[in-house]
């Protein structure tokens, strides 16, 4: 937002033939939000203010944080909350201008700050504008210590960003710059400032549209696709509208003119109505003109350009006065940073309403100022979006909201804390099961369905949940089910053995399992991860050679198990050795597979018996009534 508009009371002949010519040949009809190409822009609508820092920052009452376990929520994780809470599905997220005011305001960048503005836009599934909250970096030619401009600063700055978060969260949207400014003390009414391209708006639009290219080409060069917001000059300040800003149809050419392989560009513009620029006309009426003047402003971008638009910033507007004597606005309900007339409330309803009934897809829009820095009373770190802020005076078709109540049983907790919460349509949740010294997660209860003990449980609200979490004791129960091999075997000759084990307790188990033959080990091996009631089979193969003819009794124990009583889980069975005599080759394997299928054999072996029987009794009967001959 501008630190102030100034009202430039004059009106050149040239200006007016400008608008009146743009007025003939630029229609207005409601156009649809699509970009140039194919590309389906998103619905956005949210709130700015937030400073980077202020995921560092705990202002109010300490509450846990459902996005970095161990803290509390810092100020901007209860800002995100409240933007959730408020139908909303998008936040701006700023810092001060790394190449001409570093440590301005808004705060330092830091990497570490933006990861964790990032993770807090992810857990609640908003949007998030990366602001680069400067002015005049695109126009500013100046040389700085490190012998860059600072235009060639503010491009290499960019590159190290999106080339940090290129393959992150899909949802980031860059703003290389907040309101670009040719001429940064507005009007150019005191050149001793500083003003860049002769103080023309025509002359530095040419100069923003290449600098605005320079980022797009550099970002898309990196793999990065995220969405690119390219603002419109006038959102500071520019000659071609009488008041400077973007309330009629000249505001159009202030518009960059860019391309992007991607068609993932938004145009932007930062609506205001201030006390201090419309002081002269201040009344309903007027608020509702000047309204219309920025929509139709808008639809006329998208015509003009082929993108979507996303309105970064906006709001009411200044309440006061700064040129002369100052004076707040005769209707003033609120003072501070976050403060609105009556009028100007009227403008920002007009608006978000044209905006909101835009067909077929609202017109994107973010206001300002939520954040913990408003002197407003009772802002708190939620600037406009607290009680009594005009947030809550303003209709808007909200997102749809599930609420998801988190419960636990038993000895442990869960991340998010138990509690209430609310989250957009669609969220996937991850919650965490903590469970208490010698207890486990035993199962989830949604809408009291058991979904198992997967932990952490991904859910998505597609309506309103309510989870508990169970806890039960630890229990360590593994248990030998099956102990199969052959019954009998030449000695000499291979035994298979398979062990059963099945996890009848609540933890996951790791051991080893071990086969004894008459108290002599014949291998082990170790179970890994044996899941709760998941039964594995263990293979063991036993070579006999060089044992003794006799019965063997085999024990396969599972264990020692950490936490089991005793030395482990056990199974019996026995198995003979026979004797080798002078059978050897393929007579041993012979042997060996009757033994092993020795049902099969004595049934089969009746069987053919039966069969030979039967057909020496009916030979015999032929052969006695057989007549004789002669």
């Amino acid at each position: 937002m501008p630190l102030r508009k100034i009202l430039v009371p004059s009106k050149s002949i040239a200006l007016a033939a400008l608008i009146l010519w743009l007025s003939v040949f630029i229609n207005l009809p409601q156009v649809a939000q699509t970009a140039a190409g194919t590309v389906t822009p998103p619905s956005i609508v949210g709130w700015g203010g937030s400073r980077l820092i202020e995921n560092e920052n705990h202002l109010g009452a300490a509450i846990p944080s459902i996005v970095f376990p161990g803290e509390n929520a810092s100020d901007q994780e209860i800002l995100a909350r409240s933007i959730v809470q408020s139908g909303s599905n998008t936040m701006r997220v700023s810092f001060a201008p790394y190449c001409t005011n570093p440590d301005g305001f808004l705060s330092r960048y830091n990497s570490t700050r933006l990861e964790r503005a990032i993770r807090i836009a992810e857990t609640f599934d908003l949007w998030i504008i990366v602001d680069y909250h400067g002015y005049s970096d695109v126009f500013n030619t100046t040389t700085i210590a490190n012998g860059e401009t600072v235009q060639q600063c503010w491009l290499n700055f960019w590159s190290g960003v999106t080339s940090q978060f290129s393959n992150g969260y899909s949802q980031i949207i860059w703003e290389p710059e907040n309101e670009p400014a040719y001429c940064p003390n507005h009007a150019g009414t005191n050149l001793s400032q500083g003003c860049f391209n002769n103080n023309n708006a025509t002359a530095a639009m040419s100069t923003l549209n290449s600098e605005y290219q320079a980022f797009i080409n550099q970002t898309r060069s990196q793999g990065d696709s995220h969405w690119i917001v390219v603002q419109n000059i006038c959102s500071y300040a520019c000659s071609f509208c009488p008041t400077y800003n973007g309330d009629c149809l000249g505001a159009v050419l202030g518009y960059p003119r860019v391309t992007d392989p991607l068609d993932r560009i938004f145009i932007s513009l930062h609506p205001y109505m201030s006390y201090q620029v419309y002081q002269n006309t201040w009344n309903d009426t007027s608020a509702e003109n000047i309204a219309n003047e920025f929509y139709n402003t808008m639809v006329s971008g998208t015509q003009t350009t082929g993108f979507p638009v996303l309105n970064t910033e906006g709001g009411p507007g200044a309440t006061e006065r700064t040129n002369g004597t100052p004076k707040s606005c005769p209707d003033r309900v609120l003072n501070g940073s976050s403060g609105y007339c009556k009028t100007n409330l009227h403008f920002i309803q007009t608006l978000t309403t044209l905006l909101e009934n835009n067909a077929p897809q609202r017109i994107n829009w973010i206001w300002w100022p939520a954040g913990d820095w408003s002197s407003s009373p009772g802002a708190g770190a939620l600037g406009a979006l607290a009680p009594g802020g005009y947030a809550e005076q303003i209709t808007w078709q909200r997102f749809t909201t599930y609420s998801l109540v988190l419960n636990s049983s038993g000895a442990g907790s869960t991340f998010p804390a138990a509690g209430n919460y609310l989250f957009i349509a669609g969220t996937i949740v991850n919650i965490s099961a903590i469970p208490q010294s010698n207890n486990t997660l035993d199962q989830w209860l949604v809408e009291n369905n058991q979904l198992g003990s997967n932990n952490p449980l991904m859910l998505q609200m597609n309506n309103d949940r309510l989870v508990t979490a169970i806890f039960a004791p630890i229990v360590h129960m593994v248990v030998v089910a099956d102990l199969s091999s052959a019954n009998a075997t030449t000695l000499g000759s291979n035994v298979q053995i398979n062990v059963s084990i099945r996890n009848e307790g609540n933890v996951v188990e790791t051991f080893n399992v071990t086969v004894y033959a008459n108290q002599t080990a014949i291998g082990s091996k170790p179970v890994a991860n044996l899941s709760v009631q998941e039964v594995r089979v263990v293979p063991f193969l036993w070579n006999t050679e060089g044992w003794q003819a006799g019965n063997y009794v085999i024990a396969a124990v599972a264990g020692p198990v950490h936490g089991m009583p005793g030395s482990g889980a056990s199974l019996t069975k026995t198995v003979e050795i026979l004797p080798s005599s002078s059978i050897s080759g393929p007579w041993v394997a012979l042997l060996s597979a009757i033994s092993a299928n020795i049902v099969y054999v004595i049934f089969l072996g009746s069987i053919l018996l039966g069969t030979i029987i039967t057909a020496t009794i009916r030979r015999r009967s032929r052969a006695r009534v057989q007549p004789l001959t002669r």
